[in-house]
């Protein structure tokens, strides 16, 4: 009896071995091919987004890249009308706040109730145009020396984002750094002037 319980224990180990091979094996094959499928929808997108249109518009956008201005352009999509404003927009995005008011009592709050994927959208480009785009850095960096976080940094600089994207959106026009500048000229934008004195201060002599 005791051979036998040996013989026994014997045969589910190997059974047990096997078993775990041949799971590890398919785990293996299945992880191989979700890369392969991954790499092959990369591809897909890749074609699909140089065959649109609006390629040339959203490609153009500082720190989007080739990654997030195909996700941009899927989530805003063909349809002009549907946002009639960049307000309309910035909503939908999650970088407008919700602001209320009862009486002497005003409040502003993280707006919740919006498209998920383009709020993390918006958040990653925003972060991004800020190595590409110096009135992005600085408008970040100011946001942050008043005292905001990381991440309503990003989420302020979107809302600008948001608001220049939907110009191009309806205009079908590339971004154009010089013609932004000149706008923000025309119309005196305080981040132009902390661009300048950034610029006056790097520039100025170390002691």
């Amino acid at each position: 009896k005791f051979r036998e319980r040996i013989q026994n224990t014997e045969y589910r180990i190997q059974k047990e071995s096997v078993f775990c091979i041949l799971y590890s094996i398919f785990y293996i094959l299945y992880s191989v091919f979700c890369i392969l499928y991954s790499i092959f929808c990369i591809h897909r997108i890749k074609q699909l987004f140089a065959q649109h249109p609006d390629q040339d518009m959203f490609g153009s956008l500082p720190g989007a890249g080739e990654k997030l201005a195909p996700r941009l352009l899927a989530e805003l999509g063909d349809d002009r009308e549907r946002f009639d404003s960049p307000e309309a927009l910035q909503c939908h995005g999650g970088t407008a706040p919700v602001s209320y008011q009862s009486g002497q009592f005003k409040k502003v709050r993280f707006r919740r109730a919006c498209h998920k994927v383009l709020r993390h959208t918006v958040h990653l480009w925003a972060n991004l145009s800020r190595a590409t785009c110096p009135w992005a850095e600085a408008y970040y960096q100011k946001k942050r020396a008043e005292g905001q976080s990381h991440a309503c940094a990003l989420r302020c600089l979107g809302q600008r984002w948001l608001k220049i994207l939907w110009k191009m959106w309806q205009t079908r026009t590339r971004y154009d750094p010089e013609l932004h500048q000149r706008n923000q000229l025309k119309h005196g934008s305080w981040v132009i002037g902390l661009m300048s004195a950034e610029a006056r201060h790097s520039q100025s002599p170390t002691p």
